[in-house]
């Protein structure tokens, strides 16, 4: 047994996360490498009376090589929860990655989905869900840069460059002979 002392919702939100771990402790999402979902448990002894409660639903990665994937969120106290659609996880990845591969099974990722839905659901509580539309604007991806463009402007101040050293060249050679 053990001498842990936690505070009512620091001991709530610590047994949720025992509880949605067992049940989903044998899930598997392929992609990249297989992740399982895990429920973060609080860090530590209190919440500050259920301020700090809200839980992050993660897809930990079996392989260290690969990034752990947060989909979600529960608060104990608030008996609510907030899910991400594989299309929100997406649209955030290419957001933050450009064109680097989104290693997620998305048929996999559904069916955990439609039973994390279920799962909370069955607890009661009210279960919020993100869309690709409630991807926050700061990870909206801007226009890539015009490669023609870049190319453009380095090779213009390459020979911009080379016509100034050939007249500082030229300028020094000439007071050279000259002087």
């Amino acid at each position: 047994m053990s001498n842990i002392k936690r505070t009512q919702f620091a001991q709530a939100a610590f047994d949720y996360a025992t509880y949605f771990t067992a049940t989903f402790g044998r899930t598997q999402i392929g992609g990249g490498c297989i992740r399982r979902p895990h429920l973060v448990a609080p860090d530590g002894m209190s919440t500050a009376g259920g301020k700090l409660i809200r839980q992050h639903i993660v897809l930990r990665p079996d392989v260290p090589a690969f990034s752990t994937l947060t989909v979600g969120a529960v608060d104990v106290a608030k008996g609510a929860a907030t899910l991400r659609t594989f299309g929100y996880l997406r649209h955030a990845h290419q957001a933050r990655f450009g064109s680097r591969p989104f290693d997620l099974d998305g048929v996999g990722y559904q069916t955990f989905f439609s039973q994390a839905q279920e799962f909370f659901a069955r607890q009661g509580m009210r279960v919020d869900v993100e869309t690709e539309a409630n991807v926050p604007k700061s990870d909206v991806p801007t226009a890539p840069p015009d490669r023609a463009k870049t190319t453009i402007l380095v090779v213009i101040t390459l020979v911009v460059l080379v016509i100034l050293s050939a007249v500082a060249v030229g300028g020094y050679v000439l007071i050279r002979i000259l002087g």
